[in-house]
């Protein structure tokens, strides 16, 4: 039994070095490419924004299943994975043109099925608000709504000293990179990048070490940090639009409060998560919140619930079949 789980997980690591290489480096504007990579064929086009500071590797366990029902890409946005950087600030609405950019130069036909993860979710929805004929449906993995920092902090001030130390953390590993002064032990010990992850390869795990250590990528992830609440929630708020019945479905992560740092106040966080998920399933008729036990990444914790979603939105969107 346990030889066979470890040739399993062996298996997987091996997938997952497909990473190791782009997809399609695709030139968006002279000179600026984004990595997409695309798996599978048939309409619709499922698209996967992955969320903050993550490439398109965030969609590995999910991508493979939707690939054999339809047309499924993911890509990494500028800065990130083997994309080049793009203009600064990395707003929602710097990066709704690169993706409507990419479609176009990749000659991806929709109407377009865009699943969102956290900040991926503000990204889709922009998109939405645009192009709205070009969207067939929305799966919004447990997105980050505009202002939830605040509500929640109104709830547990703890909340939003946690948000505010974060930033500062950030803003110290990107002036020590800036200036020559941190190593690749170093970032991992101070937490300014992700450590190895024990499913991928070591080969797998080198070269997502080298590009994290990229300045583009954390002065993407920096500026992506900081358009959360404060450009990225005026431009969703000038383009906001009902979507009518346009199918969206909301995955909410029943496990996000479950730290006994959190216990006091658990109930009323979870309440309030509810409230903004259950606020965004209202932009559409047809919107619908599922609750899924699952971590904040639910495309990783619980990878089955994030196809069953995309699955049912590809079922709507082919009536009759």
């Amino acid at each position: 039994m346990l030889a066979s789980l470890a040739e399993a997980q062996d298996a997987r690591s091996t997938s997952y070095d497909r990473y190791l290489k782009p997809g399609e480096l695709i030139e968006i504007a002279p000179g600026r490419r984004l990595n997409l990579r695309c798996e599978g064929s048939g309409s619709p086009t499922v698209i996967l924004e992955a969320g903050h500071a993550f490439p398109s590797l965030s969609w590995r366990d999910v991508q493979p299943a939707l690939a054999r029902i339809t047309c499924t890409c993911a890509y990494d946005r500028a800065g990130l994975g083997f994309s080049d950087p793009g203009p600064m600030p990395r707003s929602a609405d710097a990066i709704v043109d690169d993706l409507a950019a990419l479609l176009v130069k990749a000659h991806l036909p929709g109407p377009y099925i865009l699943v969102g993860s956290s900040l991926g979710g503000q990204t889709v929805r922009l998109f939405a608000f645009r192009y709205p004929a070009r969207v067939a449906g929305l799966v919004l993995v447990d997105p980050y709504v505009e202002g939830q920092f605040s509500a929640f902090a109104a709830i547990d001030p703890s909340i939003g000293e946690e948000v505010e130390q974060g930033l500062r953390e950030e803003a110290t590993c990107v002036d020590a990179l800036r200036k020559g002064a941190l190593t690749p032990a170093q970032a991992e010990k101070q937490g300014c990048i992700a450590g190895s992850n024990p499913r991928f390869s070591p080969t797998l795990n080198e070269m997502l070490q080298r590009q994290r250590m990229r300045p583009a990528w954390f002065e993407a992830a920096r500026s992506e940090s900081l358009m959360l609440d404060t450009d990225n929630e005026q431009q969703i708020a000038r383009a906001k639009r009902h979507l009518g019945d346009m199918p969206l479905i909301v995955l909410s992560a029943a496990r996000n409060f479950d730290d006994p740092i959190y216990a006091k106040h658990r109930s009323a966080l979870r309440a309030e998560q509810m409230r903004l998920h259950g606020g965004l399933a209202a932009l559409s008729r047809s919107g619908e919140v599922r609750l899924i036990e699952a971590d904040h990444v639910i495309q990783s914790d619980s990878p089955n619930e994030v196809i069953k979603a995309v699955r049912d939105m590809i079922a709507r969107s082919r009536p009759g079949k």
